[in-house]
């Protein structure tokens, strides 16, 4: 069974953040968005869930999903 951490929307966005300066979170529709100007040379943008700043964000939303490839993140960067 795995023991990978279950992060809330505070927690996950910072984990980004820190990761990379360049990253900012942007706000405006249903949920607000992880957005990076330059992965491969094209700007990116993700949406994640916000249901309270510290409600956990469902692990399958962000371990082994679209935003790791979408980010070109370590495989393991939510373990």
């Amino acid at each position: 069974m795995s023991s990978s951490k279950v992060y809330s929307y505070h927690e996950l966005v910072k984990k980004i953040l820190d990761y990379d300066s360049r990253f900012e979170v942007k706000y405006g529709g249903k949920h607000p968005k992880i957005y990076h100007p330059d992965i491969d040379g094209s700007k990116r943008s993700f949406p994640i869930p916000f249901h309270g700043k510290n409600k956990p964000v469902p692990r399958g939303y962000y371990k082994e999903t679209e935003i790791v490839r979408q980010f070109n993140l370590p495989g393991d960067f939510f373990d």
